[in-house]
């Protein structure tokens, strides 16, 4: 079936099968994925969503040096050949300094040139695919010295400064054709 062919094939490769989650999740930070991408035992449709610990995958080789990777990579299914990829690096930190935009920007390098573009090119290139959004988001607990009463508008504010303006500095990233900047995200995120 052409809809599933970019999904099917990640399901289909041996090697990135045993990588699928059904959660977003790493020491207490999440991302939510909606509900309609569950079965009504919670796993995800695997017809529809592939969520992919990629990090695993960079840790199992056995590399005499493990190159940094972000956690999860996922893959929706958005139309009949059209596909979204959202790529997450979750950190539970206690201060936003110990969070090095260097490392932050090699993970999602690794993601996408060695990943995507290297490794696994004949999944993720397929020319009869359109890629419709390529997201990379770096998603963070609530650092616990900031009010946790603030709103989500006014805590982003906040801690806005050395680490996301040198991401924002950053030259975005290109896949297919596509520009994306690493976005800092909170714990708790949807994707929808």
């Amino acid at each position: 079936m052409r809809h599933k062919i970019m999904i099917n094939a990640i399901y289909a490769d041996e090697n990135l099968s045993l990588l699928h989650r059904d959660k977003v999740e790493e020491n207490g930070v999440y991302v939510l994925l909606d509900d309609e991408f569950y079965d009504d035992k919670g796993v995800l449709k695997r017809n529809e969503i592939a969520n992919l610990s990629i990090d695993t995958y960079y840790n199992s080789l056995g590399l005499l040096e493990t190159p940094p990777s972000p956690d999860n990579l996922i893959v929706i299914k958005r139309g009949e050949t059209k596909y979204s990829i959202y790529i997450v690096e979750l950190k539970n930190v206690a201060k936003l300094r110990s969070v090095k935009a260097e490392n932050i920007k090699k993970k999602f390098e690794t993601a996408i040139k060695d990943f995507m573009e290297n490794r696994y090119s004949h999944i993720f290139n397929k020319e009869d695919t359109k890629l419709v959004n390529l997201s990379l988001w770096l998603v963070c607990n609530r650092f616990k010295f900031i009010d946790t009463n603030i709103s989500e508008e006014d805590y982003m504010r906040k801690i806005r400064g050395g680490l996301m303006e040198s991401l924002l500095l950053t030259k975005p990233y290109s896949f297919r054709n596509k520009l994306a900047r690493v976005e800092l995200m909170l714990s708790g995120k949807d994707i929808l």
